[in-house]
């Protein structure tokens, strides 16, 4: 069966990862499957009217819908008409009381050229995935979420262009690591946040271009490899005997001892430091720009808004840094709203006192995983931001990557005009919506690719003017379309014709446009399409 070839061979690649980072095999990939598991993913299970399991990338769909495996999906299936009549639509409830009965919500979804997958969804060119969701460009992996371009990664969540590593958050470009989050550009660390272009760290904080270190201290070769001999076989025999070990996070929640060396540090990072004028101007027009292609009417004052489009994305919280009260955000992404708040740093402030802050010889060579919380207390402080390539006009943004113009959302990847979304990569004039790639002009749309001028669209791709649509694929200007292709105005899965689609739709955006006028929102959502309007 393709799940047991699956199962087999990324547990295979397990038993490499574990000789890779903890010198040895330490039993079959099933034993850690509660401590692999445990990694804040928001997937959900739901049953068809077979009793057939379907996993969900996110738990947003009602309960009271029906569910399909997309295996089950048949793309060419035809549509009997809809039974009523353009003059007997009178608003958005009597057309979705004539589409009820084509209703139904996609789970497993596997696309392009995809194999040995199993118990997984939101899988796109990818092979051997076990237990999965929400990746592209991947094999050998399971366990893990929100990846792209990686291989043999298990019990990790966020990442991209990694290889090798277990139990890992937020990693670019990196290999060979063990709880380690936001980390980029790295290979071969253990227990440690926030390094850059580092090799060989463990119980490492906040390092630029450092190798063989471990609590920020610099250490000769072969006196690290020493001492991490010594670290590696007491998390070998700990993790053999438990079956998972301590996160990270568990070591960092002793007080902060050292408050008045923190200041000083601080505001010595802050010297000659200069920060860009924020300019909410562009990020407005766009969104006007965008909700007038949707709608027809261009709505301002994104923060009217805010509370609607954030509805299904990652959250923010306010928090401050325990080195100069400075303003933080903290996202709602991979572990990061875990770090404690009593030890949170900008990301100024962490890359200046980082190798600043090393642990002394002494306390070194004493480290194990007993004593580790009480030694790595003054050096352990995480930063909830992370800034790579050229960012320009980022407003309570966070996690930017080669991006313009962003607003109070997080995980923008080589994007620009976006606000209060979640991973946006690759495109522009996004607001809301979570998880699409090369998009544009889309509010509101979900886990999709390549969508133009979409509204509450999720799980479909190659799709442009549709409106509450789920698992499509080259539909263009639809609305209320379900696991369907190559279809141009339809509702309810049949093409209606132009003059037919745009009376329809003017019905349908005349109703929501009075709703958002109203109440800043509008209340049904493509997660729960059948509710009736408050």
């Amino acid at each position: 069966m393709q799940g047991d070839v699956a199962y087999s061979e990324v547990n295979r690649k397990w038993k490499t990862a574990c000789r890779i980072i903890f010198g040895s095999e330490i039993g079959e990939m099933e034993e850690y499957e509660k401590w692999l598991s445990d990694i804040g993913s928001p997937r959900a299970v739901q049953h068809d009217s077979q009793g057939r399991e379907i996993i969900l990338a996110v738990p947003h769909y009602s309960t009271h819908t029906k569910w399909i495996s997309f295996e089950e999906v048949d793309f060419n299936k035809k549509y009997p008409p809809l039974g009523i009549s353009i003059n007997e639509i009178k608003d958005i409830d009597s057309l979705f009381e004539a589409i009820q009965d084509r209703i139904f919500y996609t789970g497993n979804i596997v696309l392009g050229n995809s194999k040995f997958v199993e118990k997984s969804t939101g899988i796109f060119e990818s092979f051997y995935i076990y237990n999965c969701e929400r990746s592209a460009y991947c094999k050998h992996m399971a366990y893990s979420t929100q990846a792209t371009s990686s291989e043999s990664m298990f019990g990790c969540n966020g990442f991209g262009s990694t290889t090798f590593c277990i139990k890992i958050d937020g990693l670019m470009y990196s290999s060979r690591c063990f709880e380690a989050s936001k980390v980029e550009y790295s290979h071969d660390c253990y227990y440690s946040h926030n390094l850059s272009n580092c090799q060989d760290c463990m119980f490492s904080f906040n390092l630029r271009s450092k190798r063989n270190c471990i609590g920020n201290l610099q250490l000769a070769p072969a006196k690290y490899q020493e001492l991490k001999a010594k670290l590696v076989s007491e998390m070998r025999e700990k993790l053999v005997k438990d079956k998972r070990l301590p996160a990270l996070a568990d070591f960092c929640k002793s007080p902060v001892t050292n408050q008045a060396e923190l200041r000083g540090l601080a505001s010595e990072a802050r010297k000659g430091s200069s920060s860009e004028r924020p300019d909410a101007a562009p990020i407005e027009k766009a969104f006007s720009d965008t909700m007038r292609l949707i709608f027809g009417k261009p709505y301002g004052q994104i923060d009217r808004y805010g509370k609607w489009l954030n509805q299904y994305t990652a959250g923010l919280e306010e928090a401050a840094s325990c080195a100069s009260g400075k303003k933080l955000v903290v996202p709602e992404y991979v572990d990061f709203h875990l770090f404690p708040r009593h030890r949170l740093l900008s990301e100024e402030e962490a890359s200046y006192i980082g190798e600043r802050l090393p642990l002394a010889p002494a306390e070194v060579e004493q480290l194990n995983l007993e004593n580790a919380g009480r030694a790595i207390a003054k050096i352990a402080y995480f930063c909830p931001s992370w800034t790579l390539g050229t960012v320009k006009n980022a407003i309570d943004a966070v996690i930017n990557i080669e991006s313009a113009n962003c607003y109070r959302n997080v995980l923008n990847i080589n994007s620009k005009y976006s606000a209060f979304g979640y991973w946006a990569r690759d495109s522009d004039h996004m607001f809301g919506g979570n998880e699409v790639r090369n998009s544009a002009f889309c509010v509101n749309c979900y886990h999709s690719a390549k969508l133009q001028r979409c509204f509450e669209v999720d799980a479909s791709r190659d799709c442009s003017g549709c409106y509450y649509c789920h698992n499509c694929e080259n539909v263009r200007d639809s609305m209320f379309c379900f696991n369907v292709k190559n279809l141009r105005y339809a509702i309810g899965n049949v093409e209606m014709g132009r003059e037919k689609y745009l009376t329809i739709k003017e019905k349908v955006l005349s109703q929501l446009n009075d709703e958002l006028g109203e109440k800043c929102s509008i209340s049904r959502s493509i997660f729960r399409l059948l509710q009736k309007k408050n």
